[in-house]
């Protein structure tokens, strides 16, 4: 029993201290509130602080980093596989409550609290996913180390403040580089799914709870910081040769993608995202087909027809 409660609250652990957090700085307002009013009373004006006083401890900052990046791993496993079974458990057992005429058990207690939790972080999700999509749609050039920083440090239990300067990255020559002899692992692959799942989830909450115009605005930087993730995560070099032929570029154009590899489109929007027409507006790729994903694909084209 105790490793279970164990395993829970790790499972739980940044929620848990999100609510603890929330909690003690509701407590601390309301026994400073007289305090706070004696003093507007007397007119007796606090001393202002400067920035570095305001953003706290840093160590406070490097637990908030760590919380907020394991939430980001454990958060959606947890929420809709946990989460579901929790909620089904409390179905099942009221249902039964019901049909045998008993009051619900004291046992029913500790799954609602996890359901709650679960409910609390989900809402905690979207908040931070509408915060992300506008973080991205006000500074479309950002770099994805600091994207996903600020995505991290947003999950996290603490009060984070967002940079005012941000650093931002263009795709004429640029080279993330790597230290050391270069090696074949599983683990960029897996934490490039990650990123992928996590950028995805950001524009469906911007399309369910904002809308399709807002949608489709945020969506290119989106697609764009899908490519630098790429770069990023693989420690690649990136060159662009010839871009200036598609500059001020007017009416309606076809582009034809050619690839070496699985991965190679998703640099698509990235590379073109420095593109200007003659309108002014940046190009909005939008892929009509793909040979080797429908025409070359057996279960597509022969079973599917």
């Amino acid at each position: 029993m105790v490793c279970i409660w164990i395993f829970l609250i790790l499972l739980y652990l940044t929620p848990l201290c999100l609510v603890a957090f929330k909690l003690f700085s509701f407590l601390w307002l309301l026994l400073s509130y007289p305090l706070r009013l004696t003093r507007n009373i007397m007119g007796i004006k606090r001393r202002q602080r400067d920035d570095h006083n305001l953003k706290g401890p840093d160590f406070l900052g490097k637990i908030n980093y760590l919380l907020g990046n394991y939430e980001y791993i454990i958060r959606s496993p947890r929420n809709y596989s946990l989460g579901f079974v929790v909620t089904a458990y409390l179905i099942i057992t009221n249902i039964r409550s019901l049909i045998h005429n008993q009051a619900p058990g004291e046992n029913q207690i500790y799954p609602l609290i996890l359901l709650i939790l679960t409910f609390y972080t989900i809402h905690h999700e979207i908040l931070t996913n509408l915060k992300m999509a506008e973080i991205l749609r006000t500074n479309p050039s950002l770099h994805p180390r600091l994207f996903f920083d600020i995505y991290k440090n947003l999950l996290g239990p603490f009060f984070y403040s967002i940079p005012e300067k941000m650093e931002t990255i263009s795709p004429l020559g640029i080279q993330f580089g790597q230290t050391g002899r270069s090696q074949k692992s599983i683990k960029p692959t897996l934490n490039f799914i990650g990123d992928t799942a996590h950028l995805a989830h950001v524009c469906l909450k911007a399309l369910k709870y904002v809308g399709h115009e807002y949608a489709r605005e945020v969506f290119d930087p989106f697609a764009s910081m899908w490519g630098k993730r790429l770069l990023q995560v693989v420690g690649a070099q990136f060159e662009i040769i010839g871009s200036e032929k598609l500059q001020n570029l007017t009416g309606k154009n076809i582009l034809v993608f050619n690839h070496k590899s699985q991965l190679d489109f998703i640099l698509a929007f990235f590379a073109l995202s420095h593109i200007r027409l003659a309108s002014k507006r940046g190009v909005k790729v939008r892929f009509i087909t793909a040979k080797d994903h429908f025409l070359d694909n057996p279960f597509i084209y022969d079973f599917l027809g």
